[in-house]
């Protein structure tokens, strides 16, 4: 391959990568986008795994021949070093082994500031009014609802502290719920606990769920327990498993661990997984967050019927110390309580017709 085809090759590639972060740069991707997306992914994922099984490559060296004019050896030209096809991925794997670094730098980080303890900040409880915040640039933040914090499996409520203290800061209302610990439990059950905060707590009217993992799972079912919108009025799912966890296959259930068999629950396929699917009709009242690469998801990420976005992020964790995310969280939580406020106009404007509305004479 000559140096000018070689160089036209690597622009058609930057090319193809550049198109592929336009496509998932927030923005609201169409099912068909995501099913192109995950395709691209998949083929890519695939090219890696062949790669993988031919490692190490061989150098191939190629010997300038000589010109003849006969058939039996036409004149040709041959470079004498061909770059293997594997030399190229390099940047790229180097990009990608970055990227997971600083995700699990993420997790350490967030985990050791969790274990340290410490009292719920009173800015973040129901009993704190000025959470909300009041001055310039701050007129009707008291009108959005109640962000109510789940975070994801092997975590507490000081994990999503990144979001909780940029949220509180931006003029909404922020409640975590230390009743759920580390999420050990099974969601139904954990659905429960969320269910007797909110009934508890009902005085100040249907919250909004922002989730992180396993976060996400638990807020559908219990957007699914509360299907006129009482309680909940949506969620906000970062990184969330609808389709399952593919590093859960990576845990045996055989091993002699706590909470082993919650992990395993989490593999694609599982009852659990299969029936929570299967109730599709709290999906619309779901807005998902997924990064282009999430190493303990795997492709999925995109809940059918819901509102699905894709950032321009590699890793599981990262996205809890993303700003553009932030501004994502803020943005779907106005879109809901503008939705719900519409909803109410509607519902009282079909009421007042119904009331004014003749009735008929039975004299």
């Amino acid at each position: 391959m000559s140096r000018r085809a070689r160089r036209d090759r690597a622009a058609i590639v930057r090319a193809r990568r550049r198109e592929l972060l336009a496509d998932a740069r927030l923005t609201f991707a169409e099912p068909e986008r995501i099913a192109e997306w995950e395709a691209r992914w998949l083929d890519h994922r695939a090219r890696w795994q062949e790669w993988f099984e031919r490692f190490p490559p061989e150098l191939v060296w190629k010997v300038r021949g000589r010109r003849r004019r006969d058939r039996a050896h036409p004149p040709r030209s041959v470079p004498l070093f061909t770059t293997p096809p594997w030399w190229r991925r390099v940047p790229s794997a180097l990009r990608f082994a970055v990227a997971i670094f600083a995700d699990t730098f993420v997790w350490d980080y967030l985990q050791l500031r969790s274990l340290r303890p410490r009292d719920v900040p009173v800015r973040f409880t129901p009993d704190a009014p000025e959470a909300a915040g009041s001055g310039p640039g701050r007129q009707g933040a008291l009108a959005l609802p109640t962000v109510v914090l789940i975070p994801g499996f092997l975590t507490n409520w000081q994990f999503m502290m990144p979001i909780a203290e940029t949220l509180a800061r931006l003029g909404v209302r922020v409640r975590v719920l230390p009743q759920l610990d580390r999420m050990l439990r099974s969601t139904g059950e954990l659905a429960e606990l969320v269910l007797d905060d909110l009934r508890e707590h009902a005085d100040e009217g249907p919250v909004v769920l922002v989730t992180h993992s396993k976060g996400g799972l638990v807020a559908k079912r219990v957007l699914l327990a509360d299907p006129e919108g009482e309680l909940a009025l949506g969620a906000v799912a970062i990184s969330a498993p609808f389709d399952g966890a593919r590093a859960a296959r990576l845990v045996h259930g055989d091993l002699p661990v706590p909470y082993v068999r919650e992990v395993v629950m989490l593999r694609p396929g599982t009852p659990e997984m299969l029936g929570l699917a299967r109730e599709t009709g709290a999906n619309s009242r779901i807005t998902t967050i997924s990064p282009i690469v999430d190493e303990i998801v795997g492709a999925g990420g995109a809940l059918p019927g819901a509102r699905n976005i894709a950032v321009s992020s590699i890793g599981h964790n990262l996205l809890l110390a993303d700003a553009r995310v932030h501004r994502i969280i803020v943005r779907e939580v106005r879109r809901i309580a503008a939705a719900d406020a519409a909803n109410d106009r509607a519902a009282e404007a079909r009421a007042a017709g119904a009331s004014e509305a003749p009735r008929p004479d039975r004299g």
